[in-house]
This record gives structure tokens, C-alpha cells and sequence, in this order.
């Protein structure tokens, strides 16, 4: 296999690779994780020189961005329900702060006019019910389905634009595909037409050493410079030739039978 085949060494790829920067993980997301991600993909597709490292990185970058949008979208409706119910604790504890400082105005008014004690009893009784609100509020709940569906509806607009942008990526990524695809199968045939060329030209060079000189086309069956194709013998013609007399053979019979 030719050298510019093989894969580039793991270390040479950290070595190459730190030239890009830092990879692009937020503080909550793990930098060892997309590290994972990407010296995994350089595997599988095999690098072999800067140029395939950077599409690879890409590739890498934009499958961790899909990663990223896909959990945010979720993080979206899931967190929308652990707002609400904090919201919910806070409009509670803000009701009831109010309902105390009107029992205490209520209470004050009783002591000097004396004919407000059904509504400080009344205030009592809602104080006691915001109480007992406020304290199931801040157990911690598990969300049903049904608060996930409200979620959903209050975050649409939020999912939706998360939706495109894992769209993009999606179609970004498709393309770094594409590309690293092309240039592996453009490198690979660079190789093989620059190691066909070689093996040509040690070829021609054998040739020249031995003295054995190919004319191209020529048939094998050439013969080697020196040797002559021996000489056919030819038999003689039965046929009468030009300028001689047809009826010699008649004479001759003749004389032969006098003798």
C-alpha cells in the first residue's frame, strides 16, 4: 500500500488537530466528549492529511450541534414545567404576604372600631389555606404528561426554531459528508494513477538495463536482432516454361525406343 494511504498516527493527529482551537462546547457541555466524537469519526473515515482533518472536524462540530439542539429542545418543555411550579411558589408566597398585612390593618381597625371581627376571621382562614398551598408547591413533583403537552404548546415557537436549526446542521453535515467522500475517492485515484506511473517508469528502466527493446505493437514472436529465417527450398515447376517447346518429351521417347 503507498504511504499516502495509511491513517494519519493518533499522534500526529492530536499534534495537527490543536491547530484548529478549541473545540466549540459551551461551560455545561464536556470538551472530553467531543474529543470522543471526533478521534472516533477520524477513524472511521480514515484521515490522512490536513485537508480530510478539517472535514472531519466540521463533520464532528456539526453532528455535536445537532447533539446540542436536540437536548435543548427538550430541556425546553421539561423546564418550562419547573418554571411554572416556581412561578406558582412565588405568586403564593406574594398572596400570602398580602393577605398578612391585611389581617394585620384588620386587626389593628377591630382593636379601635370593634366591628371588623368576621373579616379578620375571614383573612385568618385564607392566611392558613396559602400556608398549606405554598408547602405542597415546594415538595418536589414529578411532571405528568399532561404538564409536558402544556409545556410543549407554551414552547412551540421555541422547539420549532431549534427544528431548523438541527435542519441546518443536519444538511451542513450531509455535505461535509459529501465532500470528505469525494476527496477520499479523488486522493484514492491520484495514488493509484501516480503508482501506475511509477511502476512504468521502473519498467522502462529494467528495459534500458537489459538491452531489451520493445517496439509497442510489435508482435512477441519477434525475432532477436542476428538471427536469420533459414532458407525454404523451392521445388521444381512441372509446368512447361516460357520459350521452351511443348513436344521435346515426344523426341526423346523416340530415341530411347530406337536404342
Amino acid at each position: 500500500m503507498n504511504r499516502a494511504m495509511v491513517p494519519m498516527p493518533e499522534a500526529e493527529l492530536r499534534r495537527k488537530v490543536a491547530l484548529l482551537g478549541p473545540p466549540p462546547v459551551l461551560s455545561t457541555e464536556d470538551t472530553e466528549t467531543f474529543e470522543v466524537f471526533f478521534f472516533e469519526f477520524a477513524k472511521c473515515f480514515k484521515v490522512r492529511d490536513m485537508l480530510m482533518l478539517m472535514l472531519v472536524w466540521e463533520y464532528t462540530a456539526n453532528s455535536w450541534f445537532i447533539r446540542r439542539y436536540a437536548r435543548h429542545s427538550a430541556l425546553a418543555v421539561d423546564g418550562w414545567f419547573e418554571t411554572t411550579r416556581k412561578n406558582s411558589q412565588l405568586a403564593a408566597k406574594s398572596e400570602r404576604r398580602r393577605l398578612e398585612i391585611e389581617l394585620e390593618r384588620k386587626i389593628q381597625y377591630h382593636r379601635t372600631f370593634g366591628n371588623v371581627a368576621a373579616e379578620v376571621s375571614a383573612l385568618q382562614e385564607q392566611i392558613t389555606m396559602k400556608v398549606e398551598e405554598i408547602a405542597k408547591l415546594e415538595v418536589p413533583q414529578q411532571a405528568t404528561e399532561r404538564d409536558h403537552n402544556d409545556a410543549l404548546q407554551r414552547r412551540v415557537d421555541f422547539v420549532s426554531w431549534l427544528d431548523e436549526r438541527i435542519s441546518n446542521a443536519t444538511r451542513r453535515r450531509k455535505e461535509g459528508y459529501d465532500l470528505i467522500e469525494q476527496y477520499s475517492a479523488g486522493l484514492g485515484r491520484t495514488i493509484q494513477e501516480t503508482a501506475d506511473a511509477i511502476l512504468d517508469a521502473e519498467f522502462r528502466q529494467i528495459d534500458e538495463a537489459t538491452g531489451d527493446h520493445r517496439v509497442e505493437g510489435a508482435s512477441n514472436e519477434s525475432k532477436v536482432e542476428g538471427e536469420r529465417e533459414p532458407e525454404a527450398t523451392i521445388a521444381p515447376s512441372i509446368t512447361p516454361v516460357a520459350g521452351e517447346k511443348a513436344n521435346d518429351v515426344e523426341p526423346q521417347i523416340r530415341s530411347e525406343s530406337a536404342e
